[in-house]
């Protein structure tokens, strides 16, 4: 995703040269995995093709559907550069502008289930080639507070995990340890970096009461804290083999030998870890369940409860010439083989308007705008709320 770094550590250790060749690849697949996060796109209104029984009756009122014009471009909770991320549009989405602050600066458009604003310097109107401010004051003006989208659909959550007898004395372990009961982690890629995920909740990015499921407060309040931390262990080009190397740990807050995971897991002392890795395993998908085991050891090892995610993409099929659901196939697999909590988010993401993904589309000379349907990974607004409410349910069943 555009913003995203892949962290290298200046002169490190010197490495014998097979493992050296061996990083080099990996260090390619990571670039690989940031250029994915970093490409262009273009979603087509998610409120124009949910269902009508699925959402609230509403009155026509005016509105205009805008296109992202820059590489990317954050949602914010209020019209204001120092109001919260709740979101990153890509170049090409289009979503559905509803209203205005006073001066036509800031627009607020549908996302997802919320309402949030874009600068109007990050969109093009339909037929503006000058940058013609006057569409955006065709939209009504509004003070409005209000983060519910008046398009929502009903989110029907599938796939949070049965919590095993293991898992649960595996948490009260952490605690014995001296974890933090009231402290989660995770650990991941661009899909889970905080203004689409974890800090997106944080900054009013959806509204739990609004839509339906104000039973799961006490379960965000007991874990607030976790809401607002941004992980060491989240990078938009990680995938399962760089987040147990060393050469991706941030030096400033790492020990030297110390992996992007076991860092993230000794300083935050959070008493869970969610696992939401595989996406950046596209041409490495060979190697994902060798990998993905030693993230389950280390954090087992380290007292640390895991929930594994799996992910509503495809592309170790799609892209890589992997079997179809390969990935999240072995991460069911091995939930069942270590009976630990699994959260299928693949599985609640089959019921959301294009199964929780924005389209990708990119500019081909000659050709114009070229959706590529294969390419699909980032998740769109109802993802990513799909995505928050199971992990809140997931937490709940965890913790009562």
């Amino acid at each position: 995703m555009p913003g995203d770094q892949v962290r290298f550590i200046a002169k490190p250790t010197p490495i014998p040269l097979r493992r050296r060749r061996s990083r080099i690849a990996m260090a390619l697949g990571m670039a690989i995995a940031a250029a994915m996060c970093l490409s262009t796109l273009s979603t087509l209104p998610a409120q124009a093709r949910a269902s009508a029984e699925d959402s609230p009756a509403q009155t026509a009122s005016p509105s205009l559907t805008v296109t992202i014009s820059v590489d990317s471009a954050f949602a914010y909770s209020a019209p204001a550069w120092n109001a919260g991320r709740v979101g990153r549009l890509m170049k090409w989405q289009t979503v559905n502008a509803i209203g205005r602050n006073t001066n036509g600066e800031w627009l607020q458009v549908d996302y997802g289930n919320s309402l949030v604003w874009l600068h109007r310097t990050t969109v093009r109107f339909p037929g503006d080639l000058n940058g013609d401010n006057s569409p955006a004051m065709a939209l009504p003006a509004t003070e409005s507070a209000s983060r519910v989208s008046p398009s929502r659909i009903r989110m029907t959550p599938i796939g949070a995990p049965v919590i095993s007898a293991r898992a649960r004395q595996i948490y009260r372990q952490a605690i014995a340890a001296g974890r933090d009961a009231t402290l989660f982690t995770v650990v991941g890629d661009c899909n889970s970096e905080p203004p689409v995920y974890l800090g997106r909740f944080a900054a009013g990015g959806f509204d739990l009461a609004a839509n339906g499921f104000a039973a799961l407060q006490p379960v965000a309040r007991k874990f607030a804290r976790s809401f607002s931390r941004a992980s060491l262990a989240v990078d938009g080009g990680h995938n399962s083999a760089s987040v147990l190397d060393p050469l991706f740990a941030d030096s400033r807050q790492c020990e030297t030998s110390e992996s992007p995971l076991a860092c993230e897991l000794r300083r935050s002392n959070a008493s869970i870890v969610f696992v939401g890795l595989g996406t950046g395993d596209t041409f490495t998908w060979r190697d994902f369940e060798a990998n993905y085991r030693r993230i389950i050891d280390t954090a087992l090892a380290a007292n640390v409860l895991p929930v594994l995610v799996t992910k509503a993409d495809d592309l170790e099929a799609t892209q890589g010439g992997a079997p179809s659901g390969t990935i999240n196939a072995i991460i069911r697999r091995l939930g069942a083989e270590y009976q630990l909590p699994v959260m299928d988010f693949a599985l609640a993401a089959r019921r959301l308007p294009d199964q929780g993904l924005a389209e990708e589309g990119i500019e081909v000379p000659g050709q114009g705008l070229v959706y590529a349907a294969a390419s699909r990974f980032h998740l769109s607004g109802y993802g990513m709320d799909m995505r928050m409410l199971l992990t809140l349910m997931t937490l709940n069943a965890i913790a009562r």
